[in-house]
């Protein structure tokens, strides 16, 4: 046993036989694992005690240095507790949703008086109090959009920024189109909006015959009260609401709001599927896969999955059925309860219509993963065809691209991009402000770039902090570049790092070679490899260095118009850092800024109609020299 582990079963031996939170960590302080115990001691030393032989457990124990441990009054406190701090810390070896993907939620964004429905996917970020007001997650961006754009069209709620609201004097085309009803400018009541509000709430949680109910008692009131365009508003909402209802497949309404969640696993991945029944309708299924744990079985892994997934936020309905019993089930469904403010029943059904339903999302379950693996395989043989062709020691799961920005040799920037497993991750893209080079040098900038990068591959913590090295180097250009990137690997001693080059037909038309596609360029051979069109590899390779491209343009951009903006500002006499932070807290970003009249700036404190009209002039100038 090494030294590592005596001090981790040293420190294990000295925990307390109480209830609370365990929480596994590196030597760099990194949150490896999140666990709750009813007797922390007995729990956690079952990870070193042999009991656990499976492999992740044993990586698990080798990166572990010390563990800290919460304690808490009841196992109650401790499962609440691991919830919030799994979702928080997200570790690397806790039960893994999507792996890294985020789904796409709306939610009714209460800040103001008049509310209006958003697209947000990082549930992260939201305050506790606005989590009862997210509705998702939806199973792809484009439902997510069509989802909204619905609500739009059938609803009527704003979709203006709060600063266009504050300055409208006049409705705009969405009210001429009966899709607004025109709040900013007094066209509604407050009471008729949050009657809306109320109605788009209902919607979002499948209970569309109850706002079909109220919709109808509504469009008789407008009627009564002789305001016919009002109420055939209401009409064709009730239209629309009705012919959704038609497509939706219907089950026995009679039954609870449920949740019923399929699994299939096969080795290390799983895939769950999550079919929410609202009324006696089932809602559109989400499906997504997850990784494997530490977890010992099938009802600590769902017990943790389902106790992760409704810390988020997400509905909690008055059943969940499972395909087995969680463990501690009772205790789950007091916390579930507790969060739901109604009673929440978790069964595993063996027979009858919970065990139908529940068939279904297992079957969906079994179909999502077997996609899912079908996609995987032929992400495996391009990136084998890769491997192949560019003659490479391994698999180049890890890929990184590099390219520069700038105008004349302003504002230079530098992006990396990478994807993993021949998909992007930008979690771990990067942008650079070139800091040494003067004027268009792209090979100066580069070398720059990637000497920057390398220095922090070779650091102790580079793979915690996602900068280790890649399988695969590519580079946007010709032999140029590729003698560039291959001189500075030789520098740092690292030789186990390849290097491609993908050459543009344009720099080809130079040398006199037409050739209609990109080319491979490789260090060992004289001539580049020429790839027909549509082969898989040169695809891959096009989008890594068009996703690279497009990245250092966006950050490039965003330099450039701050440089502009910031530049014209200082210019302007009387004009300080004070007030300029005024300006932005009020605006809320530079774009608006740029938008807003002078009566408008004029409102900011600080700011007097001679300095306003000073700043309207310089953003006017600032715009013109923007489009130059």
């Amino acid at each position: 046993m090494s030294k590592d582990t005596d001090s981790l079963e040293n420190q294990i031996l000295r925990l307390p036989q109480e209830p609370g939170v365990y929480l596994f960590k590196s030597a760099k302080q990194e949150i490896l694992y999140i666990g709750k115990a009813k007797r922390l001691k007995t729990r956690v030393l079952q990870y070193i005690r042999g009991q656990d032989g499976r492999e992740m457990v044993a990586r698990l124990l080798k990166k572990s240095t010390h563990i800290e441990v919460t304690l808490t009054q009841t196992e109650k406190q401790a499962l609440i507790l691991e919830a919030q701090l799994i979702l928080k810390h997200q570790p690397r070896f806790n039960v893994r949703l999507r792996d890294g993907v985020r789904y796409m939620h709306l939610i009714l964004d209460r800040n103001t008086m008049w509310p209006q429905l958003k697209l947000v996917r990082q549930l992260g970020q939201l305050k506790q109090r606005q989590l009862k007001d997210v509705f998702g997650p939806l199973p792809s961006a484009q439902a997510a959009r069509e989802t909204l754009a619905f609500v739009q069209r059938s609803f009527s709620l704003r979709t203006c920024t709060d600063f266009e609201f504050k300055r409208r004097q006049r409705p705009c085309l969405e009210f001429q189109m009966h899709r607004c009803l025109a709040p900013c400018v007094q066209k509604c009541t407050k009471e008729d909006y949050q009657e809306l509000v109320a109605q788009v709430r209902l919607f979002l949680q499948g209970r569309n015959l109850e706002v079909v109910k109220r919709a109808e008692k509504q469009m008789q009131f407008y009627a009564q009260q002789e305001k016919f365009e009002q109420a055939a508003k209401i009409r064709d909402l009730i239209f629309a609401l009705k012919e959704t209802l038609e497509k939706q497949r219907v089950f026995d309404r009679s039954k609870p709001d449920s949740d019923a969640w399929g699994w299939f696993r096969s080795g290390s991945l799983g895939f769950v599927s999550l079919l929410p029944f609202r009324e006696g309708q089932m809602m559109e299924a989400v499906h997504f896969p997850f990784f494997e744990t530490v977890e010992e079985e099938d009802g600590e892994l769902l017990s943790s999955l389902i106790n992760s997934w409704y810390v988020q936020g997400y509905q909690i309905p008055k059943e969940i059925l499972l395909p087995v019993e969680p463990s501690g089930i009772h205790l789950l469904e007091d916390v579930l309860s507790e969060r739901a403010n109604n009673v929440v029943s978790i069964k595993a059904p063996k027979r009858g219509h919970r065990r139908k339903i529940l068939d279904l999302a297992n079957v969906n379950a079994h179909s999502a993963y077997s996609r899912y693996h079908s996609q995987e395989q032929k992400k495996a043989q391009i990136l084998q065809q890769l491997q192949e062709i560019c003659s490479l020691n391994r698999l180049p799961r890890r890929m990184e691209c590099f390219d520069n920005s700038n105008i004349q040799g302003s504002d230079p920037v530098a992006s990396m991009v990478v994807f993993i497993d021949a998909v992007p991750d930008k979690t771990k893209y990067r942008t650079f402000r070139i800091k040494t080079i003067e004027g268009a040098d792209d090979y100066g900038s580069m070398a720059e770039v990637l000497e920057r990068r390398l220095k922090r591959g070779l650091l102790e913590d580079a793979e915690e902090k996602g900068w280790e090295l890649p399988d695969l180097l590519v580079v946007d250009g010709g032999r140029g570049q590729l003698n560039v990137a291959l001189a500075l690997l030789e520098q740092f001693g690292i030789n186990h790092v390849p290097v491609i080059g993908l050459v543009k037909p344009r720099t080809e038309h130079k040398k006199g070679l037409f050739s209609a596609t990109d080319r491979i360029v490789l260090p060992h051979l004289k001539d580049p490899i020429s790839l027909k069109s549509n082969h898989p590899v040169l695809l891959l390779l096009q989008h890594l260095r068009d996703e690279t491209h497009k990245t250092a343009v966006m950050y490039h951009q965003t330099k450039r118009r701050k440089r502009i903006f910031e530049g014209d500002l200082d210019r302007i006499k009387g004009l300080g850092a004070s007030k300029k932070r005024n300006l932005l807290r009020h605006f809320g970003s530079f774009e608006a800024i740029k938008k807003a009249t002078q009566q408008q700036l004029q409102e900011v404190s600080g700011i007097g109609p001679h300095l306003a009209k000073d700043i309207k002039e310089a953003l006017q100038s600032s715009i013109k020299d923007e489009n130059v």
